[in-house]
């Protein structure tokens, strides 16, 4: 078998994050999120009113 690396120990003191939360801008995840929210509410809103072929004076 070949091998292609080296076998090495890992650390349990040292620990490396995936993600580094300080370099990730927040600022396009707050627009998407409002557009969606948006998008949301008025499909609530349309779906709140009455239907207009239902007449109301029944």
């Amino acid at each position: 078998m070949i091998k292609t690396r080296k076998n090495v120990p890992i650390s349990l003191k040292q620990r490396t994050h995936i993600i580094n939360l300080e370099q990730i801008n927040l600022q396009p995840f707050i627009i998407v999120g409002l557009v969606i929210m948006v998008l949301i509410i008025s499909v609530l809103c349309v779906a709140a009113y009455p239907n207009s072929n239902v007449p109301m004076n029944i």
